[in-house]
C-alpha cells in the first residue's frame, strides 16, 4: 500500500498530491483554458467558448421578403366604416359574453348579468351575419 492510500484504499485526504487550481499556471484551472487574460488579469468571459466559426456549416438561407403592405388610407371609405363598425359590434359581443357571467356569479343578480350575456350574444349573431354580408360586398 503507498503513503497516498488509506487502509481502504482510497486516497489519502492528508496527502499534497491532490488537484491544485495553481498547479497548471495562475490563469488555469486544469485541462481547461486561461480563465483570466494574462496581462490585465481580468476574468476572460469568452475562455473556453467555440470560435471555429467556418467548421459550423454552411450560412443559412435568407428569409424571403414579406410582402409590401397597402396603406391603410388607400382602402375605400365605405370599407374603413364597415371595419370599425364591425370591430365595436365584436367589442360589445365580447364584453357582454364574457361580463355577464362574472356580474352575475359574484354579485348574485342574474338578471343583470344575464341580460349582459343577451346583449353579447345578440351582438355577436349581429356582427357575423354584418361581416358575411361585408365579405361578399367588399370582396
Amino acid at each position: 500500500m503507498t503513503e497516498e492510500q488509506s487502509d481502504a484504499g482510497e486516497p489519502n485526504p492528508d496527502s499534497d498530491d491532490r488537484l491544485d487550481a495553481s498547479s497548471d499556471g495562475p490563469n488555469s484551472i486544469g485541462p481547461f483554458e486561461e480563465i483570466a487574460d494574462e496581462e490585465s488579469g481580468e476574468p476572460n468571459p469568452e475562455a473556453g467558448l467555440f470560435t471555429d466559426e467556418t467548421a459550423l456549416g454552411p450560412d443559412p438561407p435568407e428569409p424571403p421578403k414579406p410582402p409590401e403592405v397597402p396603406d391603410p388610407s388607400e382602402a375605400p371609405k365605405e370599407l374603413r366604416r364597415d371595419f370599425w363598425k364591425l370591430v365595436l359590434i365584436f367589442n360589445v359581443a365580447v364584453f357582454g359574453v364574457s361580463v355577464g357571467p362574472i356580474v352575475g356569479g359574484f354579485t348574485g343578480n342574474w338578471r343583470a348579468g344575464g341580460a349582459l350575456f343577451v346583449v353579447g350574444l345578440v351582438a355577436l349573431v349581429r356582427g357575423l351575419y354584418r361581416y358575411r354580408a361585408v365579405r361578399e360586398r367588399h370582396g
